[in-house]
């Protein structure tokens, strides 16, 4: 269209110059070129038809674009929608999942607290079940035990209530040296079926123990 309004304006121009170098009148030159009003007025015609579908195209092509513009905009707006959607989704399920881990982590702490608590129950009942076990063999051990000059002495160390196998093991229980100890175990062994010299070998095991005046 602009290029258009230049031509006419350009025609218009040597027109007038045409004119003013000649000295003719307008219509002498009309007449001149065969122009008549009639051909002139449908170029003019021509020419405002021109330029009004030029401005149509001009006003489609606007209407186009801002239609495409609009168009790109709800695009936009979809996808930030969508977005925006998809990010509360995923924040709503991360949330959802570190509640359960945290609740499924309480509750192994909670069984774990429990069973270490039934495990020291447990304990504590065994623990006192073998304190009671001690107390009842000490007792049994007073009971079978033999008042030897004053000094309660256990029956194992007796010629009477002689046991091999105690009184061996009294000697290894003890705190004396690994010479003495077995030494005393030899006599043991060769004096058990000799009741005199039986004697004599657990008085001094009894001394050795502390078990005399």
């Amino acid at each position: 269209m602009r290029n258009l309004l230049w031509i006419v304006l350009a025609a218009i121009v040597l027109i007038g110059g045409y004119l003013l170098i000649t000295g003719k009148s307008p219509q002498e030159v009309m007449e001149e070129t065969g122009v008549t009003e009639t051909t002139l007025e449908d170029e003019m015609n021509e020419a405002s038809d021109a330029a009004a579908d030029a401005v149509d195209d001009a006003v489609t092509a606007t209407e186009d674009a801002a239609e495409a513009a609009g168009d790109a905009i709800d695009d936009a707006i979809t996808a930030t929608d969508d977005a925006m959607d998809d990010a509360a989704e995923a924040t709503e399920e991360a949330a959802e999942d570190a509640m359960n881990a945290t609740e499924e982590a309480a509750d192994d702490a909670a069984a774990a607290t429990e069973e270490a608590a039934d495990d020291a129950a447990a304990a504590t009942d065994e623990a006192m079940d073998d304190a009671a076990t001690t107390e009842d063999a000490a007792a049994a051990t007073e009971d079978a035990a033999e008042t030897i000059d004053g000094v309660k002495v256990p029956d194992a160390l007796t010629v009477d209530g002689f046991d091999y196998d105690s009184a061996v093991q009294m000697v290894d229980d003890s705190n004396l040296n690994a010479g003495i100890k077995l030494a005393t175990k030899s006599a043991l062994e060769k004096a058990r079926d000799d009741p005199e010299v039986l004697e004599q070998v657990l008085t001094q095991l009894r001394n050795r123990l502390g078990m005399s005046e």
